[in-house]
Formats: structure tokens, sequence, C-alpha cells
């Protein structure tokens, strides 16, 4: 509510029909990302349960600490693959990737553009 209003706002403050669109698609772009945060909090959650299942469907006994770290395993792997695809290294290695493709773009025996 509160943030609905403060759009609002914004909306009626902006100077342009340019402004408004841009204000909007930004919204948009920040209402998605906070789904998908929220949807890979559940998917982590749900990785955690997973282990409590592999571990009682190979009759192990999965002791607390055990659990635990494995737990914190799993959050600190999720978060460290987050920080690499987001990472700005990774950005510069695929835009080099993409750049080396595009002046190869026709080397192979068909071109992918002409398709």
């Amino acid at each position: 509510m509160l943030e609905r209003n403060r759009l609002k706002k914004i909306l009626l403050n902006a100077k342009s029909k340019t402004d408004i669109k841009k204000i909007r698609s930004f919204y948009n772009v920040s209402n998605q990302s906070t789904a998908w945060a929220y949807i890979s909090f559940a998917c982590m959650l749900d990785a955690i349960v997973s282990i409590k299942t592999l571990f009682d469907a190979f009759k192990w006994h999965l002791s607390i600490p055990v659990f635990i770290l494995l737990s914190f395993l799993i959050i600190i792997i999720g978060y460290s693959q987050v920080m690499y695809r987001v990472s700005d290294n990774r950005k510069e290695k695929i835009g080099s990737k993409i750049n080396r493709l595009k002046s190869n773009k026709c080397s192979m025996s068909f071109c992918f553009y002409d398709i």
C-alpha cells in the first residue's frame, strides 16, 4: 500500500511521457526481481529439506551438527553462484565471447544469423 502510494506520487511528479514509461518499466522490473528473490529463498529452503529426505531414503543417520553444516554449505554455494552470475567479471567474459562469436559468425559451415 505504501509502495503504491509512493509510485503514484512519483508518477504525478514525472515531467514527460518517457519519464512515466521509464518509471513504470523500472517498477515492473523491481517487482519481478522481488518475486524471484522470494522464489529463490523458497528453493533454498526446499534444498535444505531435501537433505533430510535424501538421508532418510538411504537410511543414513543425520545428526544435527551435520544437518546444520550441510544447510550452511547449500546456502554458501547458492550465494556464491548468484554473486558469480551478477559479477562484472562474468559480464566481461560473456561480452567478449559474444563479440568473438559476432566477428566469426559465419566462419563455421553455416551462419546462425541466416536461419
